[in-house]
């Protein structure tokens, strides 16, 4: 920082005197912007070099995680991966879903490290189908622990869990193709679909009970062999009554 003094004592000299011109602001703005831009990627260079030193030897899973991050931003694919590794042989998977902890018992910041691995895992280019379904399973937990508000349980958690399923969101998202969706309920509703999926389940209340009739639903089967063609050829007569 200390290159960059001159010039904003220099400016700050030349306005108090009112000797400062636009094409000297200019120039000395963009003097200005150069020796800092040369700051930050020497800040950066250096910040990377310090926690390369750090990345075989963690123990802490918030780290880890946060590191994967970082690193997916800054674009070192062999050291993402290295991150990510580690943190698959300690993910903790549950069906469908996928998570992180500090304990096995869980804690408050498990939403903040899941949160921090789907975005190192959505952080590059271009996303495999393999990368999203891995990211799905993450979300799958995310969406599980909100509140009946949409958030979680702090401040800090509920934004990085939100940016990181707003970029889901936005990863998954297509104008075009088709997608294939079953759904399950024990309860009775009403599936809608107008170009994406609406699914509503509606309670219904003092409806009649059925009445009651004595048909009854019978069903014969016949198993018939046609002996002209070889093999076994099979053919079943139901009758329903």
């Amino acid at each position: 920082m200390i290159t960059l003094a001159p010039n904003i004592y220099i400016l700050q000299y030349l306005e108090g005197t009112a000797q400062l011109t636009p094409t000297i602001r200019q120039t000395a703005t963009g003097y200005l912007q150069s020796d800092f831009l040369c700051f930050q990627n020497q800040v950066i260079t250096n910040a990377r070099s310090c926690l390369r030193l750090v990345v075989g030897n963690l123990g802490n899973t918030y780290t880890t995680a946060l590191l994967a991050y970082t690193f997916s931003l800054a674009g070192e694919t062999s050291t993402r991966a290295q991150l990510l590794t580690a943190l698959n042989n300690v993910a903790i998977s549950e069906g469908n879903k996928l998570h992180w902890s500090q304990t096995s018992s869980g804690d408050t910041l498990a939403v903040e490290i899941s949160s921090y691995v789907l975005l190192a895992v959505l952080s590059v280019q271009p996303l495999t189908t393999t990368d999203l379904s891995y990211a799905n399973r993450i979300v799958n937990w995310l969406v599980a622990q909100q509140n009946p508000y949409g958030g979680f349980s702090s401040t800090q958690d509920t934004v990085v869990a939100l940016h990181a399923l707003s970029l889901f969101a936005a990863k998954v998202f297509s104008l075009e193709g088709s997608s294939t969706v079953t759904l399950q309920s024990s309860m009775a509703g009403e599936v809608y679909n107008l170009s994406c999926l609406l699914h509503q389940v509606a309670c219904f209340y003092n409806i009649p009970t059925p009445i009651r009739v004595s048909r009854t639903l019978g069903v014969e089967v016949k198993v018939a062999r046609d002996c002209r063609v070889r093999g076994d050829d099979l053919l079943l007569n139901i009758t329903v009554t």
